[in-house]
């Protein structure tokens, strides 16, 4: 008997003070890892975040035209885009091992949206064209690389 403590005791203590450190130490890999996941597809999710915020902005300027029945099509693939956009982004910033799959069909809903936009000469539609076309590159890529 050491310091009170049985022998058992003390061999319990330590295995339970050992397997406390290694739980923490692979806890901090898996948040570094983590961390990490979202890190290199930064650039996606800036994209995708971009594009969410033009096809918005797109949508309600095309409510205020003067003739919006032309718009109609514009304004429902503004939305659409602007939900799986800010859908993608939040699947790749927590890791999402599904992500690659949205991304894929972000980048085929951000190309119908920028033909949509690109058939009107508003500039808010041309902007939202540009933030479509850029953010179905990134995506296509990033879906490449992930699968």
């Amino acid at each position: 008997m050491r310091y009170g403590f049985r022998e058992e005791e003390i061999i319990v203590l330590w295995a339970t003070a050992i397997l406390k450190n290694w739980l923490t130490a692979e806890l901090l890999k898996n948040q570094i890892s983590n961390k990490m996941s979202h890190q290199k597809f930064q650039s996606c999710i800036d994209a995708c975040v971009a594009c969410a915020v033009e096809c918005n902005h797109c949508a309600t300027e095309c409510l205020r035209e003067n003739d919006i029945k032309i718009m109609v099509n514009c304004i429902q693939l503004d939305r659409q885009c602007a939900v799986i956009c800010f859908a993608a982004a939040q699947l790749m910033s927590i890791g999402g091992e599904h992500a690659s799959h949205l991304c894929e069909e972000c980048a085929e809903i951000c190309e119908a949206c920028a033909v949509e936009c690109g058939k009107h000469s508003n500039e808010h539609c041309k902007k939202c064209a540009e933030a479509c076309k850029k953010c179905a590159e990134v995506c296509r890529s990033m879906s490449k690389v992930a699968a």
